[in-house]
């Protein structure tokens, strides 16, 4: 349809009401996609002179078919431009400006948001030479789209959808069409309009789908009206009004320098956020001169990795030609390591100085339009990427960590080095990086050619900001209000409950929002890492539940007192008592007297300034367990009352003497005694070190995609064509998949010198402290009433440790095994790496033994691409289960109080066959282990690990034990110790075949390398319990090149732990039910009576008890068969309970079987007359969980420590029916 055709019925009509038509219908948030449809006939209305308008009336059915007729005539004339679907107006996404929320149209932009807070940056924050007022234009637009969008999302008829173009009603139109009619009153003075006439037909000919660059004013005015024009269209037409008053004004060259100086700035600001400011760099030669120039920022992200950041230049309407910048920023790399020595220097630390050759230099560009967007040209060399400001700014938004950042970066330069890439904005890459678990392909074979699809960085950008802005836009609102731009980290926490700070400064705290107050709670000064985590991990969720919890009571005894001076936020501030002797807390120095050992809290209110009153809590955190180690809510009771007298005495000043009563009668009606919800412990540690523990390295997303992106690789160049493989030939796959990695991982190693291993022990060591400490956490939870389950949280943080135990145990053997002599210094970089080959190698060498030992179906299957899907199914048991119940009873274990017999005699049995066999008795190696796990040694530049020379070692633990050989103290030494020796060139690594072999770390966690021990406290102490617990069990912890002595004393022991569990079940047995309804063993049945065989065929019955009560009668088969984890042995387990002709489980029926046929004698024995409804129930009581226990049989296995209970949970169902 032609323009002329267009603006001839047009012009039929009143300009007016057309135009306020025509915008309502755009606005509707069905039509967003037709966008450059509206705006092409607002533009052909605006050819036309007022004077030439016929004003004839606009009927509804006229203008319905008037739009409708266009819009089926310029499908095909469109159709390029509406490929892509913006995202739903209906979904509003707040922008903050200046601490005030408004709404805007995204219009027909990729990346709306991010267009106004450029606009808000780079144009109304810096002082730009200029005169007008733009910050009036832009906040009166944000004002006049923000009270627009707020209308139009309530209205229901906004939510309508149609497959095609929806036409509003005419009272739709007409209600929106006079919202967009624009009071004289409230028109800013730097606003200039558009006139009708002032369009020709030829311009919007020619520029039919581009004709929004047209518009250069926001409103449109005709004789009698003001009219807004189309808001969606408003932030594109703001750029375009600003850009030219601040860049194409006489001030231009002075403004664009300051634009260079505000990018550099924003920079590093986001840059101090997201690498935290200890890691900007000031690079200085040997003279302390700098290597920086003005437009370089230098960030150390690793040991040896510097990122140097190039930033060019701002442009205004010229293209960025990025050949020579290229050239230039791998020039100045050049220069810069062609130093000997470089010095970096930090705003905390003075220069050291590292030699240039061991640093690796990673150059990035920067640049910058005035505009709104554009793709820079030239990229001629891939090994420098190339990144808008806008876009870099985003990445450090949406990645965790610098790692991360490093990950993406040489992930995008591999990628566009194999493949040639096609963009339409820079950052579809990076969505699609993001969305793929921060991977691109995990494929043996690249296609030539790599499309990521259009507009996904819209897609996925609008929908995280609108997630993360709904689901808590209250305290946003809160935060941005308090302090404008300056929380870059805001997250939710619980109901009310909200953590903010900024990330470069490390300030912030705690907010709690309610209804008609708010809370800001703070760690102040704490250098003290203990004083910290009471303040950050006890105190503050403490504060934070009651707080919330008694908000009602609160305000109805304090604060409904207060409503005409009520302060904007009530701060809490948590001290410890010794930042009370620095200033500025001074003052709170008479407060100190009330804190004693009996009373480690005290609280007091004070207003620092005007209407901002603080509540100080003084806290001495090595005496928090006298207030808050009972198990009842004690201690949360005082705290509490000691905040309701502050808050009475200082907020509505009541010092009477009555102060205390009102406080106890507000926390017996408030708080009831209880059990805890907050509990501090004094929970002994054997490890003197514990506390000085640092978080363990973890491998990233992007380490593992890489290590499986090289496996693929190597299965593309093995004889395996795409296809799916079940069973066996799955099982080659993977074992060659193991092969591979064994030997990446060795290959790899051998590139380091020795001190990796030192490196890798000490990694260990801190995995092996987090595994205690969540242990001793997990069982002070387990006495406090908690809002989650303990168990489920425990067994979740123990999968994702155990993983990297396993792979850093592979990688110290496997080092063992080779000999690292490389040159390289290991870095932390370089170790996520080699973790990502261990994690591999665990995961595949579980899933071989899964699927050999038949615990679950494998199947593999190559893509064309070579990517390869690994898939289990049919789970023989329930794992999640098993692991459940198995760290249920971990935390549950009691310390047996029964005297069992003969305990001297066990000891000296196993310490007699250990004499025998390694010259050493078994208690004499426990002590060794204990003393290194114990002790605190010497401190080296290797702490927390001990090094040590091995005589040193020695003579040091027969000082302590001389009671002990020194001869035989080398001997345990030796006996404890993994060498470099201990694994030979062809040595199997394979986790479960070290299982079986006492070579491995779990028994051996000394390691002697060069005339040194390397030991560290917790694995000794790991080991020591592993030691203890298994061979104390009569279960030895190894059975390849076990000593035959050995066995035959674990045989006598076990023996007498069998016997030990069916005393000790009879005995709870006889103490449930009573003496006369249980017998254990039943060896002789003739003694149940005269008519039964003295030893029928189904055996003895380790326990039979009777519960009259509820008529049944229990059989039970004591079991204490030794347990191991491998998928072999889980497997013998399986076959050893429920094979069909053999297992326990068939034996067991037996008996039960025999009982219920001869039931009326057994009852009869038991002295019961009445014979009906009984029932016989066979169970296994065991002393341990066993994973055959969730293979889904009908029958129950019963731990010995829950036994008792489900005695009496049977002995109750009768009084529940």
């Amino acid at each position: 349809m032609s323009s002329s055709n267009i603006v001839s019925w047009m012009k039929k009509f009143n300009f007016n009401k057309l135009l306020m038509w025509l915008q309502a219908t755009a606005i509707h948030p069905n039509n967003q996609l037709y966008q450059m449809r509206f705006e092409y006939l607002i533009a052909c209305l605006l050819t036309i002179k007022e004077m030439d308008f016929e004003n004839n009336p606009l009927t509804y059915l006229e203008f319905k078919k008037r739009i409708l007729t266009f819009f089926n005539a310029t499908s095909k004339e469109f159709y390029i431009t509406e490929d892509f679907q913006p995202y739903s107006q209906l979904k509003l996404i707040p922008y903050f400006y200046n601490g005030h929320k408004y709404y805007f149209f995204y219009g027909n932009l990729e990346r709306p948001w991010e267009f106004i807070n450029k606009l808000d940056y780079m144009y109304l924050k810096p002082q730009y030479q200029i005169t007008e007022h733009f910050e009036d234009t832009y906040l009166w637009s944000l004002t006049f789209q923000t009270n627009l969008l707020r209308n139009l999302v309530s209205d229901t008829e906004s939510s309508k959808i149609s497959k095609g173009l929806y036409i509003p009603s005419e009272q739709y139109l007409n209600k929106f069409g006079l919202s967009l009619t624009c009071k004289e009153n409230a028109i800013s003075s730097a606003l200039s309009h558009i006139t009708p006439g002032e369009f020709s037909l030829h311009l919007i000919d020619a520029n039919k789908t581009t004709i929004y660059e047209a518009f250069d004013a926001l409103l449109i005015s005709s004789s009698d009206k003001i009219i807004y024009l189309l808001p969606q269209l408003h932030i594109e037409v703001l750029f375009k009004i600003l850009s030219k008053f601040v860049f194409e004004s006489q001030h231009s060259k002075e403004n664009l320098k300051k634009a260079n100086q505000i990018i550099k700035t924003e920079f590093l600001k986001h840059s101090a956020a997201f690498f935290g400011k200890d890691s900007i760099l000031h690079l200085i030669d040997i003279q302390k001169e700098s290597l920086l120039r003005e437009n370089e920022v230098a960030i150390r992200i690793a040991e040896d990795q510097i990122l140097l950041f190039h930033i060019l230049r701002v442009r205004h309407n010229t293209a960025f030609h990025m050949e020579s910048a290229i050239s230039i920023v791998k020039n100045r790399i050049k220069d810069i390591k062609s130093q000997s020595l470089l010095g970096l220097e930090t705003a905390y630390e003075a220069p050291s100085l590292i030699p240039s050759e061991v640093l690796n230099l990673q150059g990035i560009i920067l640049f910058q339009y005035t505009g709104i967007s554009a793709m820079p040209i030239g990229i001629n060399d891939l090994s420098i990427p190339v990144f808008s400001y806008d876009d870099i700014i985003r990445i450090f938004e949406l990645l965790n960590t610098p790692v991360e950042f490093l990950n993406y970066i040489n992930e995008h330069i591999n990628l566009h080095q194999k493949a040639r890439v096609i963009l339409t904005d820079q950052l579809d890459e990076f969505a699609a990086y993001i969305t793929n678990g921060k991977s691109f392909l995990e494929a043996g074979k690249y296609p030539n050619l790599f499309h990521f699809e259009s507009h996904s960085w819209h897609d996925y950008y609008s929908g995280y900001l609108f997630e993360k802005y709904s689901r808590c836009i209250e305290i946003f609102e809160f935060v941005e209000s308090f302090k404008p731009y300056y929380f870059d980290y805001v997250s939710k926490v619980s109901s009310n409950v909200y953590e903010v700070f900024n990330k470069a400064d490390l300030l912030g705290g705690t907010v709690i929002l309610l209804n008609n107050k708010a809370y800001f709670i703070s760690s102040v000064i704490i250098r003290n890492n203990n004083d910290l985590k009471i303040s950050e991990k006890f105190l503050k969720p403490l504060f934070c539940e009651y707080l919330v919890k008694l908000n009602n009571a609160l305000d109805d005894l304090i604060f409904v007192h207060l409503s005409d001076i009520m302060p904007d936020i009530i701060y809490i501030d948590l001290l410890p008592c010794s930042a009370i002797e620095r200033e500025p807390f001074i003052f709170l120095k008479e407060e100190v007297i009330a804190i004693n050992s009996n009373n480690p809290v005290h609280i007091t209110v004070r207003w620092r300034k005007a209407g901002e009153p603080h509540i100080f809590v003084l806290f001495d955190s090595e005496n928090m367990t006298v207030l808050f180690s009972d198990e009842m809510n004690g201690g949360e009771r005082i705290t509490i009352h000691q905040l309701i007298i502050a808050l009475l005495k200082y907020f509505i000043n009541d010092a009477g003497s009555d102060v205390d009563i009102i406080a106890d009668e507000f926390i017996n009606a408030n708080m009831p005694v209880d059990r805890r919800r907050f509990g501090v412990e004094a929970v002994a540690t054997k490890n003197p070190r514990l506390v000085d523990y640092k978080p363990y390295i973890e491998t990233t997303e992007t380490n593992l995609s890489i290590m499986r992106r090289q496996v693929a690789e190597y299965i593309a160049i093995s004889n395996y064509e795409p296809d799916q493989y079940p069973g066996m030939k799955a099982k080659e796959i993977i074992e060659a998949t193991y092969r591979m990695l064994q030997e990446k991982l060795e290959s790899t190693l051998l590139t380091f010198n020795t001190y990796l291993i030192q490196y890798a022990y000490k990694q260990l060591e801190y995995v092996e402290g987090k595994k205690e400490n969540n242990r001793r956490k997990a069982e002070i939870d387990k006495r406090t009433h908690t809002d989650f389950d303990v168990v489920s949280s425990y067994t979740e943080r123990s999968n994702d440790i155990s993983l990297y135990t396993l792979a850093i145990k592979h990688i110290i053997t496997s080092a063992l095994k080779i000999h690292p002599t490389g040159s390289k210094s290991i870095t932390s970089i370089e170790w996520r790496n080699i973790l990502a080959i261990a994690h591999l190698i665990i995961e595949v060498t579980q899933t071989y033994d899964f699927s050999e030992y038949n615990l679950t179906e494998l199947s593999v299957t190559i893509s064309d691409l070579y990517e390869i899907q690994q898939s289990t199914h049919d789970d023989v048991f329930d794992s999640q289960k098993y692991a459940y119940e198995v760290n249920q009873n971990l935390l549950s274990e009691q310390e047996d109080k029964v005297d069992l017999p003969n305990e001297d005699e066990t000891r000296k049995i196993i310490d007699d066959a250990f004499n025998t066999a390694y010259g050493f008795t078994f208690q004499e190696m426990l002590t060794i282990l204990s003393a290194l796990g114990v002790n605190d040694f010497e401190h080296t530049s290797d702490y927390p690990i001990n090094v040590m020379e091995r005589d040193k070692l020695c003579n040091q633990l027969h000082d302590w034990y001389q009671e002990l050989n020194l001869n035989t103290i080398h001997q345990i030494i030796d006996f404890l110790s993994l060498t470099l020796t201990t694994y030979g060139p062809g040595s199997n690594l394979i986790p479960s075949f070290l299982m079986r072999k006492k070579e491995r770390l779990n028994l051996c966690p000394l390691l002697s390398v060069e005339k040194n021990i390397i030991w560290g406290n917790q694995m000794c102490i790991s080991s020591s319990r592993f030691w203890s617990s298994t061979v104390s069990d009569g279960d030895f912890p190894y059975s390849i090149d076990c000593p035959k002595i050995i066995i035959k004393a674990m045989k006598v022991i076990h023996r007498k732990r069998d016997k030990e569990l069916e005393i000790k079940l009879a005995e709870i047995a006889r103490k449930t039910v009573g003496c006369d309804y249980v017998i254990s063993p039943l060896l002789k049945f003739d003694s149940i009576h005269d008519d039964l065989p003295r030893y029928p065929d189904c055996g003895e019955i380790d326990l039979l008890a009777v519960l009259p009560t509820v008529k049944k009668i229990i059989v039970g088969e004591a079991k204490n068969r030794n347990k191991r984890s491998r998928a072999y042995d889980m497997q013998l387990e399986h076959r050893d309970f429920f094979d069909e002709e053999t297992g326990y489980y068939t034996k067991l029926k037996k008996k039960a079987e025999f009982v219920r046929n001869n039931l009326q004698l057994f009852l009869k024995h038991f002295g019961i007359i009445d014979e009906d409804g009984w029932t016989v129930e066979s169970v296994f009581l065991v002393n341990r969980v066993y994973s055959a226990a969730f293979l889904g049989h009908d029958v129950n296995f019963i731990l010995k420590g829950n036994f008792h209970q489900y005695l009496l949970d049977e002995l109750n169902k009768k009084i529940i029916d």
